[in-house]
């Protein structure tokens, strides 16, 4: 039997500006596609969640 179940999924959306120069558009993605970024946000979401006591035992992963 699995050890936990999924209680609820969210989707983060990414959004630029149109007129934003494609130079810097591809930094932003080049960023967001790194695992350094991925794990920073990860992080983030997993302190955020601990901070409230009530989902302390929930268990965060982070997919594309």
């Amino acid at each position: 039997m699995a050890k936990t179940i999924i209680l609820d999924e969210w989707h983060l959306t990414i959004r630029i500006p149109t007129d934003l120069q494609s130079a810097e558009a591809d930094a932003i993605r080049q960023t967001i596609n790194t695992k350094v970024f991925q794990n920073q946000l990860l992080a983030a979401i997993r302190k955020t969640f601990h901070a409230v006591s009530q989902l302390a035992p929930c268990r965060i992963s982070l997919s594309r």
